[in-house]
């Protein structure tokens, strides 16, 4: 994982870019305001950004520290907040910016009502389920999956992001989540010959993500049988859910299975970040698996908010909302 601290003057002057960019029209007019920011940043940092989209031999993700948010944050929301949850726009400015510069920014109908900005909080009513608004339940190594039901035979990753991104709005220290991101590379190294044959072969089940199965009767169908691995051996790419669900259908699958949870749950294979405000963890989505711990949550207007973006290198071909809507895929 690539780290950068963002020096406190270029952050400020960063904050003082999107506190004054006029009203966009669009998405796309605020997407070219941000980028026309970009030369704010330092050359180093662009750089690595700009490897880390392109190159297949990249950090699996890289945190960048001290970014502006903004300074009159309201409370944490909670279960039935009205959107938009916050008035300010330096978070949104600030995380859309990064994403503008790894590919396109893109939402999904069924998560979070087609936000492009997503945020990111526990709610009393979901504390237990296996999504992004949970907090007594941890979420096992995943990478992140797409499920619509419009679409219910496609492949649960090919309409998946490239990248998600994860800014830290308000991250108290008594209520803390820690996050961890495993090298497909590092997780592969540690398996055999037979093992990753298995995992290459179509002998798994992932379950729809819980967070993509909301609307309609609410049921979370199985896919059809799929590989976990794909990808040339020096740089393999994962998709899985151990959150949301996968299974194996025979006794070699599940032993690859098995062996590959294992991997990524070794502490000496992945890396664990507790996010801070201000900080944004970006992951590629295609070469590494995520996970997050339990926390503490208490619904009182204090707890951890975070904002995520997905970001794809392209949209085209599948399917949008509308020509006018076309960042939102259903």
């Amino acid at each position: 994982m690539f780290r950068v601290e963002l020096p406190t003057d270029v952050a400020e002057h960063l904050y003082n870019a999107f506190a004054n960019l006029p009203s966009p029209s669009d998405t796309d007019q605020r997407l070219a305001q941000l980028l026309a920011s970009c030369s704010i940043l330092p050359i180093e940092v662009l750089r690595e950004l700009l490897f880390f989209r392109s190159s297949p031999y990249a950090s699996n993700a890289i945190l960048i520290s001290g970014l502006p948010i903004d300074h009159d944050l309201p409370p944490t929301p909670v279960d039935g907040a009205p959107n938009p949850v916050k008035q300010g726009g330096i978070s949104e400015s600030t995380i859309l910016t990064i994403a503008a510069l790894l590919g396109e920014p893109v939402a999904y109908r069924d998560e979070k009502s087609g936000a492009l900005v997503q945020n990111v909080y526990p709610t009393r009513s979901r504390k237990n389920t296996p999504s992004n608004e949970s907090s007594a339940a941890s979420l096992g190594f995943h990478t992140e999956l797409t499920f619509s039901r419009t679409a219910a035979d496609r492949p649960l990753h090919c309409a998946s992001p490239d990248f998600v991104l994860l800014l830290g709005l308000r991250c108290p220290a008594d209520r803390l989540a820690t996050t961890s991101v495993v090298d497909a590379r590092k997780a592969c190294s540690c398996l055999n010959e037979r093992q990753l044959a298995a995992l290459r072969t179509p002998q798994f089940q992932l379950r729809a993500p819980y967070s993509f199965t909301r609307t309609g009767d609410g049921s979370r169908p199985w896919s059809s049988p799929v590989a976990l691995l794909r990808g040339p051996d020096d740089a393999p790419s994962l998709a899985f859910d151990s959150a949301c669900g996968v299974k194996a259908l025979s006794a070699e699958a599940d032993g690859a299975l098995k062996a590959l949870t294992a991997a990524c749950n070794d502490p000496e294979i992945h890396e664990a970040v507790r996010l801070q405000a201000g900080d944004l963890l970006a992951i590629n989505n295609n070469r590494a698996a995520h996970s997050r711990s339990s926390f503490s949550a208490h619904f009182d207007g204090r707890d951890r908010w975070l904002q995520r973006v997905y970001v794809r290198r392209s949209i085209w071909p599948l399917p949008v909302e509308s020509p006018e809507s076309y960042r939102i895929l259903t």
